[in-house]
């Protein structure tokens, strides 16, 4: 039963988006300092910020918004396989935490998409 209640909450939304979001605000924080072109800190200021704008309708139960951050996170299974590709195996803790989030959120894509479907049959 307690495992029930722990996917039910691993489903949620809120926490599905919470989660993304703030591993973008942690990506955002730790490229500050990164030698990389001068636009690249603008470009994920702007994708943070779609993203929560997004998130935020997806909160208040646009359907557009669900399908959209669905979508988005489905297409997350590229970055697992960048992750199992890529990443050295020596570095085994990088490597197995990209891939549980990657998986989470492809997971979570999924569960939004439903949802839409779901709400798209209610009207």
């Amino acid at each position: 039963m307690k495992t029930n209640r722990i996917i039910q909450t691993l489903k949620e939304p809120v926490l599905i988006l919470g989660t993304f979001i703030a591993l973008k605000a942690i990506a955002i924080f730790y490229s500050v300092g990164v030698k990389a072109p001068w636009y690249m800190f603008q470009v994920r200021v702007a994708e943070f910020v779609v993203l929560f704008l997004v998130s935020y309708y997806v909160i208040k139960g646009r359907i557009f918004a669900f399908w959209v951050m669905g979508i988005y996170l489905v297409i997350h299974v590229f970055a697992l396989f960048l992750a199992i590709i890529v990443i050295p195996i020596d570095q085994y803790i990088v490597k197995f935490v990209t891939i549980i989030l990657s998986l989470y959120f492809v997971f979570g894509g999924i569960v939004l998409i439903r949802l839409a479907r779901a709400k798209m049959a209610q009207k």
